[in-house]
């Protein structure tokens, strides 16, 4: 029989696709509303903006634990919800700091 061991705390920074939209701090850019990224490269984090229905598109065909609260470090220049994509590695997006502040309260982490 295996064991099956489940880290609490990596279970609490699961979000689902709508609970991360919410968290998202957005932006105007013309027309389109886009959030700011930091996205994994081979040697560093490039930033960018990113179209809102890219992220919805994305977050769409997600995976049950593809998308996550961030860690401290990330959260500290606040992007604190993260999405990773097979082949592309993790994206960091934008977040509202009173919002991430209050689900990190509510799920006692």
């Amino acid at each position: 029989m295996t064991k099956i061991r489940i880290n609490p705390n990596e279970v609490k920074a699961i979000l689902q696709p709508w609970q991360a939209l919410e968290l998202l701090a957005t932006h105007k850019e013309g027309r389109k509303v886009r959030v700011h990224t930091f996205m994994s490269t081979s040697f560093a984090l490039m930033g960018c903006d990113m179209d809102l229905t890219q992220v919805k598109a994305i977050f769409k065909k997600a995976k049950l634990d593809d998308i996550v609260l961030s860690g401290p470090n990330m959260r500290g220049v606040g992007h604190g919800v993260a999405f990773w994509e097979d082949g592309k590695g993790w994206t960091f997006l934008a977040t509202d700091s009173v919002k991430l502040d209050a689900i990190y309260k509510l799920r006692k982490i």
